[in-house]
């Protein structure tokens, strides 16, 4: 059964889902429920964020001081695939904005006094340079892991950063 909380898309859309076996409307209290998605086995998760510090927190809300969006769902789910027997919580991200020469593995989350996401919720970060595993890991596997998924340009300043915050 496939359950949703709400559908944005044409008429079409709506006529196709309308008494459709096999998919359900629930409110938000359901489908963003962390017990509920947490009892799903094998419950994946994939989301994005602008940032995640090398020691596995996740800021998805603001870049600098520009608030880019609010968290949604994404701790909830996070949260759900976390615990779940056989679950994961999968952050995908590109490893730097070269736009901006900045890297997007981080040693201090932006909003640092606050990230969307502690490291205890991630059990995976993911960029172009491979699969940072990150469940059961000590902060200090955390570092060496994401570091090694960040850009190569970047991973000798985010040892020296780091260093200075351990």
């Amino acid at each position: 059964e496939h359950v949703y909380g709400m559908a944005l898309g044409s008429n079409a859309l709506y006529e196709w889902l309308d008494g459709r076996k096999g998919f359900r409307v629930s409110p938000v209290e359901r489908t963003h429920n962390r017990n509920v998605l947490a009892a799903i086995d094998h419950f994946v998760t994939i989301n994005s964020a602008i940032e995640v510090s090398v020691f596995g927190n996740v800021n998805a809300e603001q870049l600098g001081q520009r608030v880019i969006s609010g968290p949604g769902g994404l701790p909830d789910y996070a949260a759900g695939g976390s615990r779940s027997a056989g679950g994961r919580s999968i952050i995908a991200l590109p490893s730097a904005n070269h736009k901006r020469g900045i890297s997007r593995i981080v040693a201090r989350l932006a909003n640092n006094d606050s990230p969307t996401l502690t490291a205890d919720t991630v059990t995976h970060v993911v960029t172009e340079h491979g699969v940072a595993v990150l469940a059961g890991a000590s902060p200090a596997q955390r570092l060496m892991r994401l570091i090694g998924v960040a850009d190569p340009a970047y991973r000798e300043q985010l040892e020296r950063e780091a260093g200075s915050i351990r």
